[in-house]
């Protein structure tokens, strides 16, 4: 289970409890949350996933999952009124990186995700410190850096 908020990519194992990040999370219907920041802004997010539907908009563009037999993949579409989003378009085009998230996922899960044109592959690397990391984490959480590039 995947979910993008304004930038970050959260992937989770199983069902979150509503109460698991109180008071950031607010379920308003099954599986989809308002997620609040640390400037207590509301952000709307989905949790759950299914083939080709679009889930929101982050404050940098949409999120679309798709799955098929090879596995999951995500779609961003952005926003090009959002600063340094044309420039991060030009890295897309260009073949470079086309761009990072952050995000939190489970110690020792395995990120198999497929590889499929004009949607994005996602590697993992772990990060151990970040300054903004809230404390107290959800037991059995790391900090990770999700990296999105060409198929």
């Amino acid at each position: 289970m995947i979910v993008q908020v304004g930038g970050i990519a959260m992937r989770f194992g199983v069902r979150i409890p509503p109460d698991l990040f109180e008071p950031w999370w607010t379920e308003f219907v099954p599986n989809a949350f308002t997620f609040t920041d640390s400037m207590r802004r509301g952000v709307p997010v989905l949790l759950d996933h299914a083939e080709g539907v679009e889930y929101g908009h982050s404050r940098s563009g949409s999120l679309q999952f798709s799955q098929d037999e090879t596995g999951l993949r995500y779609a961003v579409g952005l926003d090009t009124e959002v600063e340094g989003v044309p420039a991060l378009l030009a890295e897309i085009e260009s073949g470079a990186i086309t761009g990072v998230s952050l995000g939190w996922g489970s110690r020792g899960e395995r990120w198999n995700f497929a590889t499929t044109p004009a949607l994005l592959t996602v590697t993992r690397a772990t990060v151990d410190e970040l300054s903004f990391a809230r404390e107290p984490r959800a037991p059995g959480t790391s900090v990770e850096i999700l990296r999105a590039t060409h198929a």
